[in-house]
């Protein structure tokens, strides 16, 4: 045994009683993604789309649009910097302003009828005149409404075993509830794995500025059609994440 300089104290030689036991990186790590419940997963999204209450869309047609949104991008957010320089000092970036710059990139599962694309084809007619070729005013004549931008929520979803459900099943001692269903049989308890919304941005003054091309090739036999669109936007914000069920479902998975 040794003494501890200062104390009175005595240790083993190794002195493994007074070091501070090692972290482990994998351990903290696996804690810090129970705490966040796992990772988000690049295929668990929802888009609900809002197209501008003006344009005669049906909402059960922009329900099934959102459903076969194939693939999309949550747009980001710039700083604004200008360089200052005070006399021989290093130069300093310096934030001016900020910017919601890009697009949203998406893209859409078509239909033999080709729905999508008719759909936005009538979304972009609501900004310019196929006929007369002339752009329509952003606002609408009592400037309290717009003309051709709508909005458009995207969603993070995630996954947890939050419900209960009470299930058919053979009595094997198991979450046995005691009750029985109208023909008899045992239920019992079961945890029912659910979906739901982790984080939500909401788009706001929305429209697809561009339609893209649909490409068509005899070789690509089993290959389902696709629309590309990029959307412009003026900006958007994080939704509360308390309010996040409050918009209609669309889709899940």
């Amino acid at each position: 045994m040794a003494l501890v300089k200062g104390t009175d104290k005595r240790v083993s030689a190794d002195y493994q009683d007074i070091r501070p036991k090692a972290r482990s990186a994998i351990t903290d790590f696996i804690a810090t993604m129970n705490r966040a419940h796992g990772f988000a997963r690049v295929a668990r999204y929802e888009v609900v789309l809002h197209p501008p209450k003006g344009i005669d869309l049906p909402d059960e047609v922009t329900r099934d649009i959102s459903l076969h949104c194939n693939a999309i991008t949550m747009p980001g957010h710039d700083l604004n910097s200008t360089d200052m320089k005070f006399g021989s000092a290093p130069v300093t970036k310096m934030v001016t302003a900020h910017a919601y710059t890009g697009t949203i990139t998406a893209s859409f599962y078509l239909d033999v009828n080709l729905e999508a694309h008719s759909y936005f084809t009538l979304w972009q007619k609501a900004a310019v005149d196929d006929k007369t070729h002339k752009a329509k005013y952003y606002w609408d004549d009592d400037n309290n409404r717009h003309n051709y931008a709508g909005s458009m929520e995207i969603y993070q979803l995630g996954s947890d075993y939050s419900a209960n459900q009470t299930m058919n099943s053979p009595f094997d001692g198991l979450n046995y509830t005691g009750k029985f269903d109208a023909e008899g049989r045992n239920t019992r308890q079961v945890n029912q794995m659910v979906t739901k919304r982790t984080h939500g941005m909401l788009v706001e003054e929305v429209y697809p500025e561009t339609i893209g091309q649909i490409e068509y090739a005899y070789e690509t036999v089993d290959t389902i059609a696709l629309l590309p669109v990029e959307f412009q936007f003026r900006k958007w914000k994080v939704m509360d994440p308390t309010k996040l069920d409050e918009v209609g479902r669309v889709f899940t998975r």
